[in-house]
């Protein structure tokens, strides 16, 4: 069975048109019309050819190679014609309303001052499903090969194949129509292939063609992505594994932050990673592009929003999808750093597994964890590069290094003074500074406005038990340390600093706090040794 795929090709990018004054003269049926086409998806490798208009619907005109037509039964010419207003009622009645209510309005009347837009049914390549040229947007003195039209070219074939499969193509071929107007005519930008890419494979579900998961080409797309899901997202050689991430990775954006982000990107100012950054700063979100991408990442290896609703898919065709590691490493009973490497492109995602066995038990600590695992995923990209991107980019190696170590130097390496810590399973929440934890009553969080229970993380015995108990304080401007009992009182030490020293206390031990805090305790007798 043929394996169908669209291919998007541009000539070069031009300037903004200058706004010129044409007549329009609407074709009739039976016009015939010389188009230039392109030689590398012709199935014939011209470079022109001659078309026949055989219907004109709403909002398009529909021309059938002549050389194609001439090969035909008046059975089959017939049956062509028939697929051709099955098409036509398609575009016009949903894939052309709904692509323009979302997405905007393409060049209307365009640069042929004509309302309705050209649609070339032309013999094409095996491999080809269809191409938008940004050149025939522009003038023959801008474009000398232009067709001066707004314009879409279609595998007839393909048509006569499978007219459901060919609408799948004017779906997405219509919105690079509708991108070259708002980007390259409009503000005389050049959007990133991969996003332009990604918003014509999102106009396929926008337009109710994906409604049917199983035999959809979204199923198709991700069947070809978990194939080899370690594939760049920018990078654009225009094969079909750059079909297959785009996808995954849009599907995933509409679920986190609804369809207007490709929506409103378009319409935007700025092209690629930057329009997305400029969303995610408008809707006030925190996250910026590469967030997105790392959470994406996790995503596909978890895919369980229960964790997290970034860490999961919430399309109900995609919630069981798991992608593997790209590598994977073994541990058993071996306590040897291990130091590795990945070698990754531009924004390609790439999973690194660690199984771990030690003595039989398999379980590991995690720095900042409390459950015992026994498997890592580190989930790796290279996201120096965020604009510029072409066919071809140049891997990056990246080190990759997993080391056994001791509780306290998990400690000292990842746990900060002021955090809160608990033990798995329980509510007593403790603030850690230095060697020292102290306990925390529950009335104490809303005396600070940046202690949160919610915050507090779940530490490993080993972790918890490094910290020793403290239970001494003293206001900011005030000399005075108290203790602080469970029953919310507090008890001064009336005692010299010698004393202090010769009871083995320790200065370090003490926590400073706030005046709301200190007035929050009772006051209890004195502790004068």
């Amino acid at each position: 069975m043929l394996r169908w795929e669209k291919i998007i090709f541009t000539l070069a990018v031009f300037a903004p048109v200058f706004l010129f004054i044409s007549v329009a003269h609407a074709a009739s049926v039976g016009d015939q019309r010389s188009f230039f086409v392109n030689p590398k998806y012709d199935k014939y490798a011209r470079t022109s050819l001659a078309a026949t208009l055989k219907y004109t619907s709403n909002h398009a005109y529909f021309y059938v190679d002549n050389n194609y037509w001439s090969t035909l039964s008046a059975g089959h010419q017939g049956f062509l014609n028939n697929a051709i207003l099955d098409l036509a009622k398609e575009f016009d009645d949903n894939i052309y309303p709904k692509e323009v209510k979302f997405w905007g309005s393409e060049p209307n009347p365009g640069v042929d001052n004509d309302p309705r837009i050209v649609i070339l049914l032309e013999e094409m390549t095996q491999t080809s499903g269809g191409y938008f040229e940004t050149a025939n947007g522009y003038s023959k003195k801008e474009a000398s090969s232009s067709n001066e039209a707004e314009m879409i070219a279609l595998n007839v074939e393909v048509l006569v194949a499978n007219v459901a499969y060919i609408k799948i193509f004017i779906a997405h071929e219509f919105q690079h129509l509708i991108s070259f107007n708002h980007k390259d005519l409009l503000r005389g930008l050049f959007e990133d292939f991969w996003l332009n890419e990604l918003r014509s494979e999102y106009s396929v579900s926008l337009t109710g063609l994906n409604d049917s998961y199983s035999s959809s080409n979204l199923k198709r797309r991700v069947d070809v992505f978990l194939a080899e899901p370690s594939d760049s997202l920018t990078e654009w050689p225009n094969k079909s594994l750059d079909y297959g991430v785009v996808n995954m990775f849009g599907q995933y954006l509409v679920d986190q932050y609804g369809p207007e982000i490709l929506s409103e990107t378009l319409q935007g100012p700025l092209v690629g990673i930057a329009s997305i950054n400029k969303f995610l700063e408008s809707k006030n979100a925190a996250e910026r592009f590469e967030d997105i991408f790392a959470d994406w990442m996790v995503a596909l290896n978890l895919n369980d929003r229960s964790v997290g609703n970034r860490y999961g898919y919430l399309h109900p065709e995609l919630r069981n999808i798991k992608v593997g590691p790209t590598t994977r490493s073994y541990f058993y009973n071996n306590y040897s750093d291990f130091i590795g490497g990945v070698s990754v492109k531009n924004w390609q995602p790439a999973w690194s597994e660690f199984d771990i066995e030690i003595d039989g038990s398999g379980t590991v600590y995690i720095a900042n964890g409390s459950k015992k695992i026994d498997r890592i995923v580190v989930a790796a990209t290279n996201g120096r590069q965020v604009v510029g991107f072409n066919s071809i980019d140049q891997a990056r190696s990246l080190s990759i290094k997993l080391s056994f170590v001791e509780a306290k130097d998990i400690r000292e390496a990842t746990l900060k003074d002021g955090m809160l810590i608990k033990r798995p399973n329980e509510k007593e929440i403790y603030v850690i500074w230095g060697k020292y934890k102290r306990y925390l009553v529950p009335g104490i969080f809303s005396l600070y406005g940046h202690l949160n229970p919610a915050d507090a993380l779940e530490v490993g015995p080993e972790v918890f038990d490094s910290y020793q108990t403290s239970n001494y304080i003293k206001y900011v401007d005030d000399e005075k340390v108290y203790a602080v009992w469970p029953d919310g009182t507090k008890h001064w030490l009336n005692i010299t600093a010698k004393q202090w020293d010769a009871s083995s206390r320790d200065w370090g031990a003490i926590f400073t706090i706030n005046d709301l805090e200190r007035k929050y305790y009772i006051t209890g007798s004195d502790i004068t040794r």
